[in-house]
Formats: structure tokens, sequence, C-alpha cells
């Protein structure tokens, strides 16, 4: 059965004064990658430390022309991707090249936030595969202009076989990379926080 992994992007319409309460700030990236592009092994190994250094990062592997790519994730990537790998942090600006990442999701994530998402009830019917989700924004500091939610649903550690899930690798001779020695490309790579929807 596959894992789904449900992440929020902030937030809604809302303004006002008198905040007392507190949100913590999470960050939302978005990895543009692909299993033909020779770097991305390498982008996923960045990504995986990221995700364990910093409990507050909402990871998203939006991949582009392979076999998981969806039409909502090529036209973020289309949007924001000037090439591969690059990620966007909480939709803010252009992506930025993976030598960057961790540097920017630690800046990125201090401080507070003005918003906490969460999940009021996530329901889930295995004969329809019908997700339903109900959403809650409160707002802790001022906002203004056009917010909005999106969800979207990964999936962690999908595998297959073939030229649209084999990981092309350029570290496979790379002295001390996670992925040195595995082939090139690697074959049933796990790709993890593959974007499924939005």
């Amino acid at each position: 059965m596959k894992k789904f992994i449900l992440s929020a992007l902030a937030a809604c319409l809302l303004g006002g004064t008198g905040f007392a309460q507190f949100s913590v700030q999470k960050v939302v990236f978005e990895e543009g990658t692909g299993s033909w592009c020779q770097y991305c092994a390498d982008g996923s190994a960045i990504a995986d430390v990221m995700e364990a250094n910093f409990e507050d990062a909402l990871m998203i592997g939006v991949h582009n022309n392979d076999a998981m790519s969806i039409p909502d994730g090529d036209e973020i990537n289309s949007f924001y991707v000037a090439g591969f790998p690059q990620g966007v942090f909480n939709r803010n600006g252009a992506a930025i090249s993976r030598g960057s990442w961790t540097s920017t999701m630690g800046t990125l994530l201090q401080g507070a936030s003005t918003v906490t998402v969460s999940f009021d009830s996530v329901g889930y019917d295995m004969q329809t595969r019908q997700l339903t989700v109900d959403v809650r924004a409160m707002f802790t500091g001022i906002e203004t202009g056009d917010l909005r939610i999106n969800l979207a649903i990964t999936e962690d550690e999908v595998t297959g076989t073939g030229s649209g899930y084999n990981q092309s690798n350029a570290s496979n001779n790379t002295p001390g990379h996670v992925y040195q020695g595995a082939g090139n490309p690697i074959v049933g790579f796990k790709h993890r926080h593959v974007l499924r929807s939005y």
C-alpha cells in the first residue's frame, strides 16, 4: 500500500491585529527533479539531509518528463525551474540551485510564522481512493493580499523499472558521495516525496 504524506502550503485571506499566539515557521520545499537528470541524485541526497536536519521542512519532489511527472507538477516546473535540479522555497521567487538549498532552508526557518496550518480531519476511502481533507488556517499575525491554501499529496519511496524510474547518477564516480558506486543509472532508486496531486 502506498504511503501518502500530506503537506500544506500557507495560507488564506485574513488581516487583523491583536494576535497573542505564536506560529512555528515551516518551509515548503518543491524540488524540480527527474530520473533522466544526471545531477538529480545529488539533489535527492541534499534534500534527504535537509529533511533530517530541519524538522519543519516540508519536502515535495516535483518530477519532470519521467514516469512520475504529473500535469500540475509540469506547470510548477515550467513556471519556476530553469534547470534541474532546482528548488523553490515557499513559492517565493525563482528556483535556486542545490548548492544553496541548505543555507536557504536554515535562513527561512528562523523566526516565527504568521499562520498555523493544520488538518481538522483526514479521511481515505480504500474502495474509491477518495481522499477527504479539512484544512484550517489560524492566523497569529497580520497578512494581507491574495493568499491561498494548497494541498499537496506526496508518496515516499517510489520505485520502478525502466528509464522512467532508474535515476541517472553523475555522482557514481565521486569519492565519498552517498551514491558513489550505486551505478549510472541507479536501478531501483527510491524516489522520495514524489508529488502525486495538488
